[in-house]
């Protein structure tokens, strides 16, 4: 499938990008419902080329798709193109009338299993990701005391910390950097094993692939408040205020295999729903009928 990423026209299902897989299929989905499949181009954005971008490229049957966490002001290209889409932000974000909110998905490397039973899986709480200033309260939640960031990376490095004694049976690890720790496969294979996923923001935005992954396979998901947004209207997932109140919400959970089971069932039918790549492609095709 060819699009253009930035100026640049590119093979997706070839490119690097950690949104690939999750945007073929929206597309692929996006397609099957027109006519002439070839009546709209794509351009995809997942970094800031402010003016070096080519406006050329974009026109009235161009389909914008912005990823950028860093949620720049991309009005001058929104204003040419068909529709744009884009991700991280919340609705009140939103510059034109033809601008919309889109789920972020999951990382490419994520590999889909079949989805378990809550009763079935031998992870209670689950949790593996690099430790960056957005996640501070969180690590601090699971320390038990707060410290500056800058001290809490130097403990998790000298004393090599672990936080899976704070419920049993659990795996909860910060690493060393984005994608490091654990293998695709090992990740993959965790997450489809684990009851209870939690879900801190990324460096930048709240919303995470970690999110839409632990969906796709039915976890129960705890997370911080999400960007106000009707794709999440009615999302069974449990939103916190602050990471101090979910050591009695994970205790009461695991206490109640009957609730997890309810809720994972939830989460895996609102996102087959709702947020999948079937699910997306059919709001791309009537936001963009209706545009």
């Amino acid at each position: 499938m060819e699009i253009y990423i930035g100026n640049k026209k590119s093979v997706l299902e070839d490119s690097g990008l950690a949104e690939k897989d999750y945007l073929f299929k929206v597309i692929q989905a996006f397609q099957r419902q027109l006519v002439d499949p070839s009546e709209y181009s794509y351009v995809f954005i997942n970094g800031y080329e402010g003016e070096a971008l080519n406006k050329d490229l974009i026109d009235r049957n161009t389909i914008l798709l912005i990823f950028d966490e860093q949620c720049h002001d991309y009005s001058f290209l929104i204003n040419r193109s068909k529709v744009s889409f884009q991700a991280y932000i919340s609705e009140n974000e939103l510059k034109a009338s033809n601008h919309f909110c889109i789920p972020l998905g999951y990382n490419y490397s994520f590999r889909e299993s079949k989805v378990k039973k809550i009763s079935e899986r031998s992870i209670n709480v689950f949790f593996s990701g690099n430790l960056h200033k957005g996640r501070s309260d969180f690590f601090s939640w699971l320390l038990g005391f707060k410290l500056p960031l800058f001290v809490q990376h130097r403990l998790r490095k000298l004393l090599n910390l672990t936080f899976d004694h704070k419920f049993p049976s659990s795996y909860i690890r910060f690493t060393s950097g984005f994608n490091s720790g654990l293998s695709s496969k090992e990740y993959s294979s965790i997450v489809a094993d684990s009851k209870i996923v939690l879900c801190p923001g990324g460096s930048v935005s709240v919303e995470s692939f970690r999110l839409y992954e632990a969906m796709r396979q039915g976890c129960v998901i705890i997370s911080e408040v999400l960007p106000e947004r009707k794709l999440f209207n009615q999302c069974p997932i449990i939103e916190i205020p602050d990471w101090g109140v979910v050591t009695s919400i994970v205790e009461n959970l695991l206490s109640d295999t009957k609730k997890m089971e309810q809720l994972s069932m939830a989460v895996k039918d609102w996102y087959d729903n709702s947020v999948s790549p079937e699910a997306i492609g059919r709001y791309i095709y009537h936001t963009v009928k209706q545009a």
